[in-house]
């Protein structure tokens, strides 16, 4: 394996565990029924998600990398003012 399949099994792995933290943090703010925030982690997990998917599909690989950073921007911003 080359450095960019190195870098390419690293990045698979920081979204799939940002993802499923994520995802647990969904599902524990139902559970103790803190909606507000579980509609921040929601939109955040389908915004991630679905760039993920764009990331897969297409060629441009650097694109997804300024939206997810763009994408944990905005909830940084959502968890610490909005609420």
């Amino acid at each position: 394996m080359t450095l960019k399949h190195y870098k390419d099994i690293f990045f698979h792995g920081y979204v799939i565990a940002f993802t499923s933290i994520l995802a647990i943090a969904f599902l524990f703010d139902l559970y103790i029924e803190n909606y507000a925030d579980a509609q921040i982690e929601i939109v955040t997990l389908l915004f991630v998600g679905g760039l993920y998917y764009l990331w897969i599909k297409s060629a441009k690989k650097n694109t997804f990398c300024h939206h997810l950073g763009m994408a944990k921007c905005l909830v940084w911003y959502l968890n610490h003012f909005a609420v």
